[in-house]
């Protein structure tokens, strides 16, 4: 065990305000839950803290793991820290969850659909706090999510994956402008076009993803790809570079954005 503190506190202090009156209620006296408390914990070592009901022991336990503090980094008012969770709206509930992910002082955070079932707007607030957070605790994040659009815009790379294998890696805008992977290209074609004047072909994919427990032989995509020929019923093609940090797994990349273009040009 070492000596050195891995904890050290001095002077906590929370008060509680008690309010009293009539219709204009104001403060009368002041609960003292937490009063000038110091101490150190050291690495290794338990510390046990004992006392009666209401003798502060939880209130400095909350005081002590930066409740307040990390509410309001992530943009809540540290008084709603008393709340139920039934009590905050959708995005106030993704703010928590980025707050108790903070509060293990991470270098690395998964963040798991963190902006799914939210509405535009709140989802550009989540995003942007996620960005600032990534700057201001110098964060790594691995962003999983189902929308292209958020994807594209929170990523520096960004690795597609079908039925258990990562069939493409690449620099975020050179994976939107030259996708290679078939399933790439037919996921991109569903990402909404801001310009109502914009004509892109929509790839409707056929069939139903196989099950993983009987996964097709050679590329896995290869029963729903429109490129697909014998090879790709055969041979599984390895994640081979196109050029800088772009990698993807397809037997005939060449076709790739072929068939769109002179679609479009029809």
């Amino acid at each position: 065990m070492s000596d050195e503190p891995l904890l050290a506190a001095e002077g906590v202090t929370k008060h509680f305000p008690v309010k009293g009156g009539g219709v204009i209620r104001r403060e009368v006296a002041r609960v003292q839950a937490v009063d000038e408390v110091s101490l150190e914990v050291r690495a290794g070592e338990t510390l046990g803290l004992v006392g009666e009901s209401g003798c502060g022991k939880s209130t400095l336990g909350r005081c002590l793991v930066r409740v307040q503090e990390l509410m309001d980094v992530v943009g809540l008012a540290p008084e709603h820290y008393n709340r139920y969770p039934h009590e905050f709206s959708g995005g106030q509930r993704q703010r928590i969850g980025v707050a108790r992910a903070l509060a293990l002082n991470p270098r690395l955070i998964v963040a798991d659909e963190p902006v799914s079932a939210l509405d535009v707007s709140i989802q550009a607030q989540v995003v942007n706090l996620l960005d600032d957070l990534q700057d201001e605790f110098s964060l790594t994040y691995v962003f999983i999510a189902h929308d292209l659009g958020v994807v594209r815009h929170v990523s520096d790379r960004i690795a597609v994956m079908y039925l258990g294998k990562i069939v493409e890696l690449s620099p975020a805008e050179e994976l939107y402008e030259r996708p290679i992977h078939p399933y790439t290209e037919a996921l991109l074609s569903a990402v909404p076009i801001p310009d109502p004047e914009a004509q892109r072909e929509r790839i409707v994919l056929e069939g139903d993803v196989p099950s993983p427990i009987d996964p097709p032989s050679g590329c896995r995509f290869h029963p729903r790809c429109r490129y697909a020929t014998e090879i790709c019923a055969i041979e599984e093609p390895p994640l081979r570079p196109h050029g800088g940090e772009h990698l993807a797994a397809c037997h005939h990349p060449q076709n790739v954005g072929v068939k769109s273009t002179a679609l479009g040009n029809e």
